[in-house]
């Protein structure tokens, strides 16, 4: 139980120091260092999803002032297939950039598929549904490792208990190992269903709506082939 109240007060930064710290290089022209900086903070699983577009958008940046172009069209794509209609600001970003942004959006537009579902009910799941739509991928792991080890226990101690009945009692040796059985079988529950609860208050709290279903078909920037993107984003 102290585990599952440590949890209320768990929250994660939002990692603005590693943000400034990329976008710093970045002003600075030391793109090199900005990528790994940025990779490293996406890395980390502690951005929200501003965040992630934000430093989506320097690692797009950084990368086609090196001349990877088709870097840039990955990084750019990953932005698109969440946020279609997303823009790159022209006060950080050079005016090359941002065309070659929008030519980009502009030629997977017609093969870019977007639906908004309000999927508010996988809050309501276990095993950290609700964070990990949220983009909370270390507590949804964190709540997922926890709720299946405690679901675990308490199935595990109620067979074992049920195991030692005969005819639907307990012989008088085994009757003191049934009770203890029977002690952390509810012990378990209960702790599963206090973190289920939790994940369910805290999934409604950081609750956004987002995109769904996205498909992008498109030819990279050097005209090298095709990049395929598909991918499912919880709202």
């Amino acid at each position: 139980m102290p585990m599952v109240i440590f949890l209320f007060f768990l929250s994660f930064p939002l990692a603005a120091e590693g943000l400034d710290e990329g976008v710093s290089l970045y002003f600075n022209k030391n793109y090199a260092e900005s990528i790994t900086a940025f990779e490293k903070i996406l890395d980390s699983g502690q951005l929200k999803k501003n965040e992630i577009l934000t430093a989506e958008s320097y690692l797009g940046a950084a990368n086609f002032l090196l001349d990877k172009k088709g870097v840039a069209s990955g990084w750019f794509l990953s932005i698109l297939k969440n946020e279609p209609g997303y823009e790159l600001s022209q006060i950080y970003f050079p005016p090359e950039i941002v065309e070659f942004f929008n030519e980009l959006k502009l030629s997977s537009a017609p093969l870019l598929f977007k639906r908004r579902e309000k999927m508010l009910l996988l809050n309501f799941l276990p095993f950290g549904a609700g964070q990990f739509q949220n983009h909370e991928y270390i507590k949804g792991s964190i709540l997922l490792g926890l709720e299946t080890a405690a679901l675990s226990i308490n199935l595990g101690s109620y067979f074992t208990r049920k195991a030692l009945e005969e005819d639907g009692k307990y012989l008088t040796d085994d009757l003191s190992r049934a009770k203890r059985f029977q002690n952390i079988q509810i012990i378990a529950g209960a702790s599963f269903i206090s973190m289920y609860i939790y994940g369910i208050v805290d999934g409604m709290l950081n609750y956004e709506k987002g995109n769904g279903n996205a498909l992008v078909l498109n030819l990279d920037s050097d005209g090298n082939g095709v990049v395929l993107l598909y991918s499912f984003n919880f709202p």
